[in-house]
């Protein structure tokens, strides 16, 4: 759980162990973290440090930050929109290629892959060969198949 923080930084100290908690599951999304006070007790720090900390967490996207009488520090449900936004914005900024771009693909899509043979069941296999037959069919027709190609991989990616 949460301790005292000990690094040079209270901020990032701070944010740290709210976000390892977070990542371990002691905090769970849609979760109201504890009071501001109970997080600057537990920590050890002051109300503005906690707020530092707690606004990096809400820009990583993995707290909402909500004022009123209902308000407090909510748990976010974690999604890829941020990944995607932030990758987005590098590839604008050429700050990285498109070459990069699909060598992390292929290492991220190959551990995926193997995630999955690891899991998959024989009607799986069955499942797949049909899609790999559908997907040759589109493939085949060229130019022409690319719309169909493309709805296929999406409903094959949903999958």
């Amino acid at each position: 759980m949460l301790q005292k923080a000990r690094q040079s930084s209270l901020v990032e100290e701070a944010a740290s162990q709210i976000q390892e908690a977070i990542v371990d599951g002691t905090f769970v999304a849609g979760q109201k973290l504890p009071s501001s006070q109970e997080l600057e007790n537990t920590l050890g720090m002051s109300r503005g440090t906690l707020r530092e900390a707690l606004r990096i967490l809400a820009q990583k996207g993995l707290v909402e930050i909500r004022l009123g009488s209902k308000g407090g520090v909510f748990v976010k449900e974690s999604n890829t929109k941020p990944v995607a936004q932030g990758l987005a914005l590098l590839i604008r900024q050429r700050a990285i290629s498109l070459d990069d771009l699909a060598e992390f693909r292929k290492v991220v899509e190959g551990g995926l892959i193997e995630l999955v043979c690891k899991k998959i069941k024989r009607a799986d296999f069955r499942e797949l060969a049909n899609f790999l037959e559908e997907f040759k069919v589109h493939v085949d027709k060229g130019a022409g198949g690319w719309r169909d190609f493309a709805r296929l991989r999406s409903d094959f990616e949903r999958h």
